[in-house]
């Protein structure tokens, strides 16, 4: 088998480093091919279970980068892909970058030179060079996805209808909340931070999107709430079921019954993402010292049953471009720009979105995010500390 041919060795040590970081990629796909082809070996393969070891998921196989499909842009701008990038802000601002919902502008916290006072500001795609634009004053409302915010107060959270203008307490005892995409429920847990919350049995408790007869649904060691799926019912739950263990269960919680069905396991389980459907989730396994071949990137659905989580053989940072394409960035030590990779994960093929010798673009500290129609991503670039756009291929 030709090294080109091989996948990614992926070891223990670099994915203490967590999925959640920006790593670097080589100038060039014959380079990174030389340069990597000592280090590639085969795809794994799952250990049967024993009395001692548990079933792993099955491993996806991804070709090594200089084998994946680059992906073509628009008719008129291939091969100009210079002409697909923006910088949207200068001097290095700004702090929290996010996209608003219409994928037209970022909304950034800032203070613009000679603005009253600091708040949320837009930085428009359109028309280039377009000045800052003030949003909202207040910078502690949370967007729920829908068109009520909410925004912490005490032992409380208040919900608003931003159509009509009503706001109402619920009972969080100032704890995180989650509202569920219909706005018709609302749900809460115990996040104490710190160590407390990692070492503490953590509660689920929900109610309605009115606040009235709340009650608990669920705990476990070091909990936290994902989100909800698009039915309103059910929320993603990742916690302990062993104080002691740092072995960490992904599942589903019904928040009418309080019924829990697992949907993955393992050490150190983190970076959980969620696609924008809810249908599939994206997350990390790391540390685990005793079954090597199950630390890294896994993709599994949200449904029960439906098929086993897989393992992507090179780890990185990663996003959902769509409720069934991931991209991720692949980690390479050593070399000077950023690769960007899609999985599609129904099917469970990659294509290289760009290729980082014509777009050599860095991130700097796993900043970046995609617009939620998918079409463009922003980045803080690591060279200038400032904010930019690149068009994505469809």
């Amino acid at each position: 088998m030709s090294p080109r041919r091989l996948a990614l060795l992926v070891t223990a040590a670099a994915l203490s480093v967590g999925a959640a970081g920006a790593f670097s990629v080589g100038p060039s796909l014959e380079l990174r091919i030389a340069e990597l082809a000592a280090r590639l070996v085969g795809t794994p393969t799952s250990p049967p279970a024993t009395a001692t070891s548990r079933p792993l998921p099955t491993a996806i196989a991804v070709a090594a980068l200089g084998d994946l499909p680059v992906r073509q842009a628009e008719a008129g701008s291939a091969g100009a892909a210079f002409g697909r990038i923006r910088q949207l802000s200068f001097d290095g601002c700004c702090a929290a970058a996010w996209w608003a919902a219409d994928s037209q502008a970022l909304h950034v916290l800032d203070r613009p030179t000679g603005a009253a006072q600091t708040g949320i500001y837009a930085l428009d795609l359109w028309p280039p060079g377009a000045l800052p634009r003030m949003v909202d004053t207040r910078t502690d409302m949370i967007d729920s996805g829908t068109r009520l915010l909410v925004r912490p107060a005490g032992e409380y959270s208040i919900v608003k209808d931003v159509e009509t203008g009503l706001e109402w307490p619920l009972p969080t005892d100032g704890n995180p909340v989650r509202l569920s995409p219909d706005g018709q429920r609302a749900v809460w847990w115990d996040a104490a931070g710190g160590r407390a919350q990692v070492d503490g049995l953590g509660r689920v408790y929900a109610s309605g999107i009115d606040g009235r007869d709340p009650r608990e649904i669920g705990a476990l060691w070091g909990i936290d709430v994902i989100g909800f799926q698009p039915d309103g019912r059910h929320v993603l739950v990742l916690g302990r079921p062993m104080r002691d263990r740092p072995l960490y269960v992904l599942s589903r919680l019904d928040t009418d019954s309080g019924a829990m069905q697992e949907l993955a396991r393992g050490l150190w389980l983190s970076n959980v993402l969620l696609s924008p459907g809810g249908s599939w989730l994206a997350y990390t396994v790391s540390l685990d010292v005793d079954q090597p071949e199950a630390n890294g990137v896994w993709v599994a659905p949200t449904t029960p049953g439906l098929a086993p989580p897989r393992r992507l053989e090179v780890h990185g940072a990663y996003r959902w471009r769509d409720d069934a394409r991931l991209v991720y960035v692949p980690m390479l030590p050593g070399a000077g720009a950023h690769a960007l990779v899609e999985l599609d994960a129904a099917q469970f093929s990659s294509s290289l979105l760009f290729d980082p010798a014509e777009l050599p673009i860095r991130i700097a500290g796993n900043d970046w995010s995609i617009a939620p129609d998918g079409s463009k991503l922003a980045f803080r670039s690591a060279d200038d500390r400032n904010l930019w756009v690149v068009e994505l291929p469809r």
